[in-house]
């Protein structure tokens, strides 16, 4: 998938290159690879008081976006986050910028993810809200349920790659 000038896609991709695109995202939150921060995208770190740096999911999707093609350009601030961005679309330390979400084929920013029924009571968080297709989105996830990386990478895996999913893990444990 290209963008032109405006930040418009030229071809639309199919269901089978945002499976291979969810997959390498899925694959990178279970790694290990990425230290995992909360409130930004990614954070740097800062030497000078110890602090460490790491990326909320969100922000391990943006990497994995540039690392697959993606023309998203990352932007250190003076706050110690980073801001991303592509030419002709919106910048964010928050959310995922317009231009990730669609080479994702997510419908939002801030995608809703379904929670297996194994992470019912993983956190507080989760154990009070959690019921039989609840949802969540990404970002409350990592930053208020507390889930690890490898946790959310499975909850996107549950949501949008379902049979690779229930291959790993099951059927009967969804």
């Amino acid at each position: 998938m290209e963008f032109v000038e405006e930040g418009q896609l030229r071809e639309d991709p199919s269901a089978a290159v945002f499976d291979e695109r969810r997959r390498a995202l899925v694959s990178a939150l279970k790694s290990g690879e990425y230290p995992q921060t909360r409130g930004t995208l990614h954070r740097l770190a800062d030497e000078l008081s110890g602090a460490a740096g790491g990326f909320c999911c969100l922000g391990v999707a943006c990497e994995v976006a540039i690392k697959g093609g993606l023309g998203l350009y990352s932007i250190p601030c003076s706050s110690g986050h980073v801001t991303y961005g592509a030419p002709g679309s919106d910048e964010n330390q928050t959310r995922l910028p317009q231009a990730a979400w669609r080479w994702y084929g997510f419908d939002s920013s801030d995608p809703y993810l379904k929670v297996p029924r194994r992470f019912a009571g993983i956190s507080e968080y989760v154990a009070r809200y959690w019921h039989e297709g609840w949802t969540c989105v990404a970002s409350m996830l990592n930053d208020d349920a507390r889930l690890t990386l490898p946790q959310i990478g499975e909850c996107f895996q549950y949501t949008f790659l379902r049979e690779d999913w229930e291959a790993e893990h099951g059927a009967a444990a969804s």
